[in-house]
């Protein structure tokens, strides 16, 4: 991939900032903005433990976080998941009206809220602003007001010659290509510490 239609990516400073080591209190928040009554992972600790024992287990689990953002291999469990199936109708007669969520280890939650909450701050330097959704301060309902207003101005002007596509990509995410991924990664100028962060977090 050439990245003739990739934006600049990141500055020198925002790619530092993706590589600071989370403290312990921001570890500690991270675990305690996990909803307690999360349904726990494969490895059967729900967050209601790590809130009730965080006094007893912070220093293994801030060891263990540490240990994940130096780049460390992690054990084959950490990024281990149960797939659970939630209905989309209320008499599902076909595969397509399931949707699968996967039930993660509060472990791998806690380096992934981490790495979020460092991403949230260089994000909206990489994602155009037409993307409306999953930014701070972004909202999914702008792009449908904009496009009404769209719709109603080309009414208004040539009510006899307008098309209106619209396009949807269904299950975009499981059809992402996790070579392609990184590739953008690396056009965007994100470090290779903060890339292989995330091949780790996503490979099993």
């Amino acid at each position: 991939m050439d990245g003739e239609h990739l934006e600049d990516g990141l500055t020198d400073e925002d790619r530092r900032s993706l590589c600071v080591m989370p403290t312990l209190e921001e570890v500690r928040e991270a675990v305690f903005s996990i909803d307690s009554d999360s349904v726990a992972g494969p490895d059967g600790f729900g967050a209601v433990f790590f809130h009730t024992c965080w006094e007893i287990i912070a220093e293994d689990i801030f060891g263990a976080v540490t240990e994940f953002f130096r780049g460390e291999k992690m054990p084959k469990g950490f990024t281990a998941t149960t797939i659970s199936l939630i209905p989309k109708t209320a008499s599902p007669t076909c595969w397509s009206e399931y949707r699968p969520i996967s039930l993660c280890n509060v472990t791998n939650k806690i380096c992934t809220k981490l790495m979020t909450i460092q991403l949230g701050h260089v994000l909206p330097k990489v994602i155009s602003l037409s993307q409306s959704g999953f930014v701070p301060g972004r909202l999914l309902s702008d792009n449908v007001l904009l496009a009404q207003e769209l719709i109603h101005s080309l009414e208004s002007r040539r009510p006899d010659a307008n098309v209106v596509f619209k396009l949807n990509m269904a299950k975009a995410y499981d059809r992402v290509s996790w070579e392609f991924l990184y590739q953008v990664l690396q056009r965007k100028r994100f470090p290779q510490r903060w890339i292989g962060l995330v091949a780790n977090a996503i490979s099993h």
